[in-house]
């Protein structure tokens, strides 16, 4: 909350993220390893997978379905 850090990736990039419900984009430093893990790293950007309830959360509130 309250981070305004700017994330550069291609919208290809976050189409290929965001294609599965339950990963997100985050700036460095700004996972939360109680409710994510990171799965990938990249040079701008962090890319994480919700955990337990929030991944159920995160795919019952995906905009996309």
């Amino acid at each position: 909350m309250g981070c305004s850090q700017l994330v550069e990736m291609s919208p290809s990039e976050y189409e290929r993220v965001r294609a599965d419900p339950r990963r997100f984009l985050l700036a460095h430093g700004h996972a939360v390893p109680q409710a994510e893990r990171i799965v990938e790293r990249h040079r701008n950007y962090i890319v994480v997978e919700k955990v337990e309830d929030g991944a159920a959360v995160a795919e019952d509130t995906d905009p996309r379905t």
